[in-house]
């Protein structure tokens, strides 16, 4: 995977991320360009301060903001099993979509690839691989079934349980 920037963010803890865990989030773009979200990602603002490792623009390329190892903010009220604050312990991916819910072909690749290629590295186990969703229920819907759909829109993953499932 060829990265097309590397970028670096404000908006991080000073401590080490365990890389347990990646969680898959969703940014809608309705009216923003890539360049805005990747400033929102990488500078504080007076609005609340976000950051992920990696951003999957609408035309298939590849940010990476930071390090897998820093603590950034993409997962903030959140819990799963016996932790709390995943932030700590989880890899962010952030897909851009031009509208809410939105994705194409080749970002569901690249999604699959990057969380692959991240899987291989840090040994984390398919299970490990969660949705914004699942780690911050009721508070967050990204990324929804509809990341799951094919090419044509057609569900291909009936539950984000099976799309785990064809990961490597």
């Amino acid at each position: 995977m060829i990265i097309k920037q590397h970028l670096s963010t404000i908006n991080k803890s000073y401590w080490t991320n365990t890389m347990d865990y990646i969680i898959v989030h969703h940014t809608a773009t309705w009216l923003w360009s890539i360049w805005g979200v990747l400033r929102q990602l990488t500078v504080s603002t007076w609005a609340k301060a976000v950051s992920c490792h990696y951003v999957i623009d609408t035309n298939w390329d590849l940010y990476k903001i930071g390090e897998d190892s820093d603590i950034l903010w993409h997962a903030w009220l959140s819990a799963w099993k016996n932790k709390t604050s995943m932030n700590r312990y989880a890899i962010g991916i952030e897909v851009i979509g031009p509208l809410e819910n939105w994705f194409t072909f080749e970002q569901r690749k690249w999604v699959k690839e990057l969380v692959q290629e991240l899987q291989k590295r840090y040994k984390i186990p398919r299970e490990n691989v969660l949705r914004h969703a699942d780690i911050s229920p009721g508070r967050k819907v990204d990324i929804d079934l509809r990341f799951l759909n094919d090419s044509q829109g057609k569900r291909k993953y009936a539950t984000w349980k099976e799309w785990q499932d064809s990961l490597k």
